[in-house]
């Protein structure tokens, strides 16, 4: 009311305000109720009362205001995710290595994925026209890397789902990250002991491993030595082997651990030839494969070699170090040496798509590993209907087969490995880069 009063015309009010003027000045001196207190306070300290009125206009306008960006923010927010959900992206994290020893299976992971990317934005995106984003992220090979970066993907990106390459250590070290913030990963690695979240593009790890040893037994082989790292994979597949070979009537007369970056393998070639191995099993992956094929062939035998899963590149490499050498291979990588029947639609589809990228320097056996993730998340990210963790795990559970570059992907609550059948093939490959089947196993 005073703020009123002061501003009417005094030619017509005048004997009013005075009236109230005197009735105000009577009224600060006693300090009456609340309401007149406050009125009190706020007129006779004018130095300090008056900033107080000028500020709790302003504030008012504002708060006005205020509660109408704030609506948007909390209600409004909801409208706006609303309006905006139709063209936000869903991010995709990827925690592969980049740098270091596995750099040569992860690249190709990179290059599949970011394809996949491409093409399922041509094709509409996810969730009904949202587009699809990944952010990729170096870990090095390394768990404790692994563990910050997922960290980061899952507190500073708010990522919806992850995809993983190939070190093992690192799946078996975030994956109760994972499991405690509900976000789904597939990796391209052996999966920990607990799988909540986990899921796999690898083959389980007795399809490799049983490959190897009935191709041994069906060459008339009964003695073998093992070579291996100390890597989570290979020490699941040294305890499938041994078994393996024990029920196809196989000796293991020794095995050799070595360092992940050996550049010496001779010593551990000699011991297991002078314990009688007519054949020698290597289970790691990268460039040490090389390094056991030169240490064969330096030590004056034709033993045949048989390593596992591995980089085109290093199978040429070995196979100009040692003439006997032998290797596992899946589809995409011994595509040109299939017969007809065994090219599934989806993995000529890949190939051609391969072919097209510009891209064949790169292993399309690995790329096909990232492709055939990120198209997996993307079914599973449409099937839940949402970017909700624990929905979109339950729906990469419960997907019809899927059929990728690798093979038939069929996870379920029970298992996070997808296959049922082997999708390998013991394979010679040449320096020249072609590749012959020798042998296909029972599945």
């Amino acid at each position: 009311m005073k703020t009123y009063s002061r501003n009417r015309s005094r030619r017509t009010y005048g004997v009013l305000l005075l009236v109230l003027a005197l009735f105000i000045a009577a009224c600060g001196g006693n300090g009456g109720g609340d309401d007149q207190a406050a009125e009190g306070d706020t007129q006779a300290p004018e130095t300090t009362e008056a900033p107080q009125t000028t500020e709790a206009e302003p504030t008012d306008a504002p708060e006005s205001t205020s509660g109408e960006t704030e609506g948007p923010t909390t209600t409004g927010a909801e409208s706006t995710e609303g309006a905006s959900a139709e063209s936000e992206p869903v991010v995709l994290g990827g925690a592969v290595d980049q740098t270091a020893y596995l750099v040569d299976f992860d690249g190709p992971v990179i290059t599949g994925v970011e394809l996949a990317v491409q093409a399922i934005n041509d094709e509409g995106g996810v969730l009904e026209g949202r587009p699809l984003e990944v952010s990729f992220q170096d870990m090095q090979a390394d768990p404790q890397q692994g563990v910050r970066v997922v960290q980061r993907f899952i507190t500073e990106e708010n990522v919806t789902a992850l995809v993983h390459g190939f070190t093992s250590a690192s799946t078996r070290a975030v994956q109760p990250i994972l499991s405690q913030n509900e976000v789904p990963m597939i990796a391209a690695s052996v999966l920990p002991e607990d799988e909540a979240f986990v899921f796999t593009t690898i083959p389980p790890a007795v399809f490799e491993t049983g490959a190897r040893v009935q191709y041994l037994a069906d060459q008339g082989i009964s003695n073998v030595g093992v070579m291996h790292d100390g890597t989570p994979y290979n020490e699941l597949q040294l305890e499938v082997l041994t078994e393996g070979a024990g029920e196809a009537g196989l000796t293991i007369v020794g095995t050799e651990q070595h360092a992940s970056d050996a550049v010496d393998l001779r010593p551990q070639v000699t011991a297991l030839l002078q314990a009688g191995a007519e054949a020698v099993v290597k289970l790691s992956a990268g460039p040490t494969n090389i390094v056991a094929a030169q240490a064969m062939s330096q030590s004056n035998t034709d033993a045949p070699l048989i390593i596992g899963i591995d980089t085109l590149q290093t199978h040429q490499q070995a196979a100009a170090a040692y003439e006997n050498y032998l290797t596992v291979g899946s589809g995409p990588q011994v595509f040109e040496a299939l017969s007809d029947d065994q090219k599934s639609d989806s993995l000529i589809e890949f190939m051609e798509l391969y072919e097209e990228s510009g891209q064949t320097d790169v292993d399309p056996t690995y790329m096909g590993r990232g492709w055939d993730a990120t198209r997996i998340l993307a079914q599973a990210i449409d099937a839940a209907g949402s970017t909700e963790g624990q929905a979109i795990a339950t729906a990469l559970e419960e997907l019809e087969p899927f059929e990728g570059a690798s093979g038939t992907y069929d996870f379920t609550a029970e298992s996070h490995y997808a296959f049922d059948e082997n999708p390998f093939h013991v394979v010679r490959f040449t320096d020249d880069g072609s590749v012959e089947i020798v042998f296909t196993p029972e599945s």
